[in-house]
């Protein structure tokens, strides 16, 4: 009975997880001002899968691209900067020129939080034996103190019903270099 009581302790205790693997020490407060342009290609990556490289990738742009024929797989350098509660990227690539934005909003933590769904479905709310279900996509971006920016995506869709659990959880992060700050 005990060893139940503590396993069932560990499943939820490690289920409640935020997913940014940056540490405070490593961290700088990004906030409104901010207008650089970054190298298109990772210089880190911290996963255990990686499925992106660029960061048009990780904000899912390539794919988006790719659908509508537009080909930009020649980016170098991507520029980033906000208005409002909005990130703006652009690009030149071949003769194609993007942009895309982003809703959002700074965190108390100093970053930018990207969030595209974020559904939970928790019975009871607080200890969720009964059934839950978590669909979320997230984006978050921040500024490193090595002079980096670092883009973390997170991705939960998993549900389960009493101990029967499935689905999958990706969580990356990217560091891009600056190419020019103002």
């Amino acid at each position: 009975m005990l060893k139940n009581i503590i396993f069932i302790l560990t499943i939820i205790l490690t289920s409640c997880y935020s997913g940014l693997k940056i540490s405070k020490k490593e961290r700088l407060v990004l906030n409104k001002n901010f207008n650089a342009t970054v190298g298109n290609s990772a210089s880190i990556i911290k996963s255990k899968n990686v499925k992106h490289q660029t960061l048009l990738e990780a904000f899912h742009i390539q794919e988006i691209l790719a659908l509508n024929k537009k080909i930009a797989t020649d980016v170098d350098s991507v520029k980033i900067y906000f208005k409002d509660s909005t990130l703006n990227l652009y690009y030149e690539a071949n003769e194609h020129i993007g942009s895309h934005s982003f809703k959002g909003y700074f965190t108390e933590k100093g970053f930018f939080e990207i969030n595209t769904f974020n559904d939970k479905i928790n019975i009871p709310p607080i200890l969720p034996i009964l059934y839950s279900s978590h669909y979320i996509d997230r984006i978050r971006v921040g500024l490193t103190k090595n002079g980096e920016i670092w883009v973390n995506t997170f991705f939960d869709n998993t549900k389960n019903i009493f101990f029967l659990v499935g689905g999958g959880i990706s969580n990356q992060t990217y560091y891009f270099n600056y190419k020019n700050a103002l």
